[in-house]
């Protein structure tokens, strides 16, 4: 039986604010500060919109900003995103696919092979992402033979 929502799971504007919430820490990550105004020119959004995703990115810890809209990364996100193994973009790189897969399985259940397909991520990587959105309940396995999966019910609350 599927989970129904009032939300639909193909709404692209849900991982679109996502993305762009993180892409305001990527010039962060090379920078020591930019201001919100260059926020808006690189996401293409409005200032409101842009104030909407520092304040949820300041609420979670993740930046500062001060009162001349100079964004700046906080020690936490600086630990963070410091530079090891792969590099620090890696794991942003990472939550792109899993919001890629995340939006496909919105779609409908999908194999680890067809979402390898879809999103141009290796099929390894694929089933690590999909283990760990298993794990925190965003996705579940569709059917008793557990080859493909679905969006699970996290998503829905």
């Amino acid at each position: 039986m599927r989970i129904l929502s009032k939300y639909s799971y193909s709404e692209p504007h849900i991982t679109r604010a996502v993305a762009r919430t993180f892409a305001i820490l990527q010039p962060l990550a090379t920078r020591s500060a930019i201001d919100v105004a260059a926020v808006c020119k690189a996401l293409s959004i409005p200032r409101s919109s842009a104030y909407n995703l520092v304040g949820a990115l300041s609420t979670l810890g993740y930046l500062t900003k001060r009162r001349d809209g100079i964004l700046t990364l906080t020690e936490q996100s600086r630990a963070a995103l410091e530079p090891t193994g792969r590099g620090a973009l890696r794991s942003l790189e990472a939550v792109s696919w899993a919001l890629q897969i995340l939006s496909l399985l919105g779609r409908g259940p999908s194999s680890p092979a067809a979402l390898s397909r879809a999103t141009g991520v290796d099929e390894e990587t694929v089933s690590l992402l999909l283990q760990v959105l298993r794990t925190s309940g965003f996705a579940e396995p569709d059917g008793a033979n557990g080859a493909s999966y679905r969006l699970g019910p996290r998503v829905f609350e």
